[in-house]
């Protein structure tokens, strides 16, 4: 096993050694971007003004739990939104299998630069004897998904709150999202590779389920946000569809770039600006990395039980 991942890791090595310089310039940009962030929160840890610093040594441990709490309700149903959509597109349905998977794939997202997870998810579904089509198409149908819930999630939580200048692109947005999942559609692309069998028993009423299970962990993910927070800075309860909205939006838009290497720091990034009407900029940047390294930390608990269940 461990010599049949060895390869699979030597071969993706191999790949990204033959990248282009567009690719790498715009790894090394999100990287600069991502140390930019870093630089700025430790900057402001050093001035004499600062309470940052005894913000973070005094942070509440028991809305840390929390966060972790929220997290793991979001893992769940995002890994009962991926099973269902695995399951009606292969001919695996055995939810133990698709959790494990989801679980070890996971942490693969973090990587900027190559869609890793969905790699992994081609390489440990051949054993299951589903070949590349259907999980690239359900990998797929899951992305448009995460980036429509997202869309929808920051529309539902800012109601009323919306940016002129944002309104028409929202709706356009999840217009053309809505119009990208229709079955009709989806049967459409895979009908051009000759696999259009893989939709053939998807209707509308599945997709539904579908896109309210991924508007709920974007639901999910704003609490732990929000815990998170919490924990460094009481904030007003009054103020939580607010900070639910920017965890979305932010979420949809690294999804969106997710093609992009200068994926990292993009979500860190959006996530400090659409904090800002809420709490202070040095403590916006604070925890938009703290969040990456906390749920970072989760999904290897997570990866790591799954291994020993």
């Amino acid at each position: 096993m461990l010599r049949r991942v060895s390869k699979f890791v030597q071969g993706k090595v191999e790949q990204v050694k033959h990248t282009s310089p567009l690719v790498l310039i715009s790894t090394l940009l999100g990287a600069i971007l991502f140390s930019a962030m870093i630089a700025f929160v430790i900057r402001d840890l050093y001035r004499e003004d600062s309470t940052l610093f005894a913000q973070l040594t005094h942070a509440n441990l028991l809305s840390i739990v929390l966060s972790f709490v929220f997290y793991s309700c979001a893992l769940a149903l995002a890994i009962l939104g991926w099973s269902l959509i695995a399951s009606r597109m292969t001919n695996v349905q055995d939810l133990k299998r698709h959790s494990k998977v989801y679980c070890y794939t996971n942490l693969a997202r973090r990587i900027p630069g190559f869609l890793w997870h969905i790699a992994g998810r081609v390489y440990l579904y051949r054993r299951d004897g589903v070949d590349i089509v259907p999980i690239s198409a359900a990998s797929a149908v899951e992305m448009v998904l995460i980036i429509l819930s997202g869309l929808i999630s920051y529309a539902l939580w800012n109601l009323g709150r919306w940016p002129a200048r944002w309104r028409w692109g929202l709706v356009l947005g999840i217009s053309v999202g809505m119009a990208m999942i229709h079955p009709s559609v989806l049967r459409w692309v895979l009908r051009k590779v000759r696999r259009a069998d893989i939709m053939e028993h998807i209707q509308y009423r599945d997709v539904s389920i579908w896109l309210i299970i991924y508007v709920s962990v974007w639901l999910l993910g704003g609490l732990t946000l929000l815990s998170v927070i919490y924990a460094i800075q009481p904030v007003d309860l009054g103020q939580a569809p607010g900070i639910i909205a920017a965890w979305s939006l932010s979420g949809a838009v690294s999804t969106l770039v997710v093609f992009l290497p200068a994926g990292l720091g993009i979500r860190e990034a959006t996530l400090s600006v659409l904090l800002l009407p809420f709490i202070p900029a040095p403590l916006a940047v604070t925890v938009a990395l703290a969040v990456r390294i906390l749920l970072t930390l989760y999904e290897v608990v997570w990866a790591l039980v799954v291994i020993l269940v």
